[in-house]
């Protein structure tokens, strides 16, 4: 039977080869160069957030890759050409039919008993010194000054920063995975040109110490070729240098050098940041990229043990959506090694101004259930969400500043730039503090001090799960927030809004109230939106928006047939406001019931 198999496949094989233009399975990996141009030559699905042509698959360990490839184009008529593999894992990158659609590949594959998982590769975006440009850094210090392109700020509405807090020590190290860094920039490094050669003196930036700058060699044996300051997975080489300025505007929020007459002060007087590269000019890149990047760091601290290391990601995605949950998610179980291994992932909540609640946007989600990854919102000058910031009370962790942050960019520039990509590295650099003062401490119990130590702002509640902003002095003091347990009450609340026919606009606010409550929170029985342009906001008598349902959600939600217990964020006071809107002019012609039906309140008193 084997060898009759084998004939076949021989055979098979033969015929495509005999014929034109027909394409033939291959395991063989092309050149880094061929590699960086199919990259560069990809497309996305029309109207879609994956890459046609492309497909991740993930194989059992004991199974051969040649085996499997033909075994597909055979078994399930799938035929896949080797693009990468992700070092020594048996993770792949395949090329497919560019006429054939990724997500419907991935669910054929997996009829192969050889798959232990398979997706599309998805799209992933970016989202007292003498600093001259100190001034403007209201973040880490902020008086009430004004500040170029916004109002006036709230003195003290800063993270509590200040120079004798900052740690001279540099065994952590923190992995910026982003567009690289401009490791050259005067406010980095301290470097010095000999023979018409740059060399790297001093600075904030890592140095693998078991390679050799320049030789074309690897020298340390990881499979890197002189990854001195981290590596480039978009050039596939190691030269991680920025062209875009996303990843070094991080860096200097983190570590730029302080009282060196430049530009600004990193929140680090002394730290290592490695650039590891995976985005674009751009600012655009893949799942692909974002693991590689990812599982380099991790081979890192297996090679450096006593190092502490740190993951800035300030980027991400939506849309990713599995049958197969998580076991198909390969960034997921990215960072799930990520955190077997002891880092701590530091990652943006997004930029839409919407709760991550129903609206997954990842990795900022994956800290749900995976314990190392905080997520960070980001705030302005005068302590308010910013406008443009994700949210979730149970999905995303915590605030700091994210509006107007004044750092570096390339080629010894500056400028202030706003989103949740600035409002983590704050975080990150405080958590480099806080594990270069305290060595003997675990990634998750670095993330524990810091939500523990916030500044509780009533503004913030309901918002994000610990309910305040960061505040470096406390977090590194310890001082721990105090709070009373409070009695927690679950009471049966029926109510059932006007219900209209979606023959007109609708636009009302219904008012529930529980007297007494410090926080109230409404679990709803039934929800009904009928077009993607209507939703349901709760707000309290702040008339801060803490979630927001629409119709696209709802949609998708009976699509995918997946159960999510409708229950709002909470939010403070003993009043919940439940505005209910529905624009009968986009909804195509399609009209149907709109309204809600609450089951329950929960409430704290």
């Amino acid at each position: 039977m084997k060898i009759h198999l084998k004939l076949v496949l021989i055979l098979t094989i033969s015929v495509l080869s005999a014929c034109e233009n027909v394409r033939v399975p291959s395991a063989v990996r092309p050149s880094d160069q061929q590699i960086v141009e199919f990259q560069e030559n990809s497309n996305l699905v029309p109207g879609e957030k994956i890459y046609a042509k492309q497909i991740q698959v993930r194989l059992s360990e004991t199974q051969g890759l040649e085996e499997f490839v033909h075994s597909a184009a055979l078994e399930q008529g799938v035929v896949l050409r080797l693009v990468d593999q992700m070092g020594e894992r048996p993770i792949y990158l395949f090329e497919i039919d560019e006429k054939a659609d990724p997500r419907k590949i991935s669910e054929k594959l997996k009829e192969n008993s050889r798959v232990v998982s398979a997706s599309p590769n998805h799209l992933i975006k970016i989202e007292g010194f003498n600093d001259p440009d100190f001034r403007w850094q209201w973040a880490i210090e902020n008086r009430g000054q004004d500040i170029p392109g916004a109002l006036a700020g709230k003195a003290r509405a800063d993270i509590a920063w200040r120079p004798s807090l900052t740690s001279q020590n540099d065994d952590v190290v923190v992995a910026i995975i982003d567009t690289g860094i401009d490791y050259w920039h005067e406010d980095l490094s301290v470097t010095e040109v000999v023979n018409g050669q740059r060399r790297y003196l001093s600075g904030n930036m890592w140095v693998n110490p078991a390679e050799i700058p320049g030789n074309g060699v690897d020298d340390d044996n990881s499979g890197f070729i002189d990854d001195v300051f981290g590596y480039n997975f978009v050039g596939r080489n190691g030269d991680p240098m920025d062209d875009h300025g996303h990843g070094t505007h991080i860096a200097g929020v983190i570590g730029a050098l302080q009282n060196n007459f430049k530009g600004i002060a990193g929140m680090n007087a002394q730290v290592k940041m490695m650039a590891v590269r995976f985005l674009g000019a751009a600012g655009g890149g893949s799942d692909w990229g974002a693991q590689q990047a990812i599982y380099y760091v991790i081979e890192m601290k297996k090679r450096f043990p006593e190092k502490k290391f740190i993951m800035n990601c300030s980027w991400g995605s939506e849309g990713r959506e599995s049958r197969n949950g998580d076991a198909d998610d390969f960034l997921m179980q990215a960072f799930r090694e990520a955190d077997e291994n002891g880092i701590l992932s530091v990652v943006a909540a997004g930029n839409s101004g919407l709760s991550t609640r129903f609206f997954p946007f990842y990795p900022a989600n994956y800290g749900i259930s995976i314990s190392s990854i905080l997520t960070v919102a980001a705030t302005n000058n005068v302590d308010q969400l910013a406008s443009f910031s994700n949210y979730g009370f149970d999905s995303v962790h915590v605030a700091a500043p994210g509006v107007l942050i004044h750092s570096t960019l390339p080629g010894n520039r500056y400028e202030a730039w706003s989103g949740t990509s600035m409002a983590a590295p704050h975080v990150a650099g405080l958590a480099a503090m806080i594990w270069q003062q305290n060595p003997e401490m675990s990634a998750l119990q670095i993330k524990d001090r810091i939500l523990s130590t916030v500044d509780v702002l009533p503004q913030l509640k309901g918002l994000v799960s610990s309910g305040g902003r960061i505040n470096v002095k406390r977090a590194l003091a310890g001082d721990i927030n105090v709070r009373l347990a409070p009695v927690e009450e679950s009471q049966e609340f029926h109510y059932r809004s006007l219900q209209h026919d979606g023959t007109r606009n609708v636009d009302l606010v219904e008012t529930l109230t529980a007297e007494g409550a410090s926080e109230i929170q409404v679990c709803f029985r039934e929800i009904n939106l009928t077009n993607n342009f209507d939703f349901i906001q709760i707000f309290g008598s702040d008339y801060r928006i803490r979630d927001i349902i629409t119709g696209q959600w709802r949609n998708k939600n009976f699509q995918t047939k997946v159960e999510q217990e409708l229950c709002s964020a909470p939010v403070p006071g003993d009043r919940i406001h439940i505005r209910l809107f529905g624009n009968a002019q986009a909804g195509g012609g399609e009209f149907g019931r709109r309204g809600f039906e609450t089951e329950s309140l929960r409430v704290l008193r």
